[in-house]
């Protein structure tokens, strides 16, 4: 039998639904805890966030470049939309700072881009939106993952925005 240090261990995924440091870490440091008790024992994480708490070496000295793996969202190049679907979430301009402190202490992340339905782009274009996008991971040239998402068309046609991402990018 397998000793326990031996098994594999799998990921733990920190955040998805909620982020993992709203406004009350700064206090009560919940997600801080976690860090250092996984850090303690060498466990593997997957952490999900539009945070920039990660950007604080007190944090970053926490996660194992090895083996914490950091995705840092963002769904919109654009400060006004931003703030209206996301009004609570540090800026994208902190997030993507954040995401280049953690790339200079050598931690593996990524940008993670929620791509948006065409309808929350009032006064953008859907190719627009995506040419935006893609022009911010050029000039920065983070590593990213791109979700995809599944949009109505005006016909109320359900389309994938995948063959319009491959037509950008080959």
């Amino acid at each position: 039998m397998d000793k326990p240090s031996e098994k594999k261990k799998i990921p733990l995924r920190i955040g998805f639904a909620n982020d993992p440091f709203p406004p009350q870490e700064e206090k009560e440091k919940k997600s801080f805890q976690l860090l250092s008790l996984l850090n303690k024992y060498d466990y593997p994480s997957l952490i999900f966030t539009k945070s920039t708490f990660l950007g604080r070496k007190e944090y970053w000295e926490l996660l194992h470049p090895e083996i914490s793996q950091i995705q840092i969202s963002l769904s919109s190049p654009y400060p006004e939309l931003e703030k209206k679907i996301e009004p609570n979430a540090p800026s994208g301009k902190e997030r993507l700072r954040t995401l280049e402190i953690l790339l200079d202490q050598k931690r593996n992340c990524q940008l993670r881009i929620n791509l948006l339905p065409q309808e929350f782009l009032i006064g953008h274009s859907y190719e627009k939106y995506l040419s935006d996008i893609f022009t911010l991971i050029e000039e920065r040239k983070f590593p990213t993952i791109i979700n995809e998402i599944i949009f109505q068309d005006s016909t109320n046609k359900q389309e994938s925005i995948l063959p319009i991402i491959k037509e950008w990018i080959f």
